[in-house]
């Protein structure tokens, strides 16, 4: 999972995916 995310993964909590929406 952390492989399809970018290394600000360290700082996005689990569930990214939905992080990206608010970023």
């Amino acid at each position: 999972m952390a492989a399809a995310k970018p290394p600000s993964d360290q700082q996005v909590p689990p569930g990214s995916e939905e992080t990206l929406k608010y970023q």
